[in-house]
């Protein structure tokens, strides 16, 4: 079999995967909170994923660094929110998230 057989091939059995990849849908406001370690406020947010989960993230620094929702680590963490949005519906863990966050 030609070369670029086998390449076409191998695209048109990848395209189907790399289609079904889980994005974010909506992402909607949650509680504010204070970090009892610095006193830092952060907020919450809910990432609604084109798969069903929801997966929290967190904005700290007046919204200018974004984070997936991880407790004390700030390891994972973009200047921009679709960045920690996208990466939450890739690989966050599902939590037991309301269906309405409080206010």
């Amino acid at each position: 079999m030609p070369l670029n057989k086998k390449l076409l091939i191998l695209l048109l059995a990848l395209t189907p995967a790399l289609a079904l990849a889980a994005k974010p849908v909506k992402i909607t406001p949650g509680p504010k909170k204070v970090d009892e370690a610095t006193g830092e406020t952060f907020r919450q947010y809910i990432v609604s994923c084109s798969n069903g989960i929801k997966v929290p993230i967190e904005s700290w620094t007046t919204r200018k660094k974004w984070c997936l929702e991880n407790g004390i680590s700030m390891d994972d963490c973009w200047k921009k929110q679709i960045k920690a949005a996208k990466k939450a519906c890739k690989g966050g863990k599902p939590k037991n998230v309301p269906e309405k966050p409080p206010a």
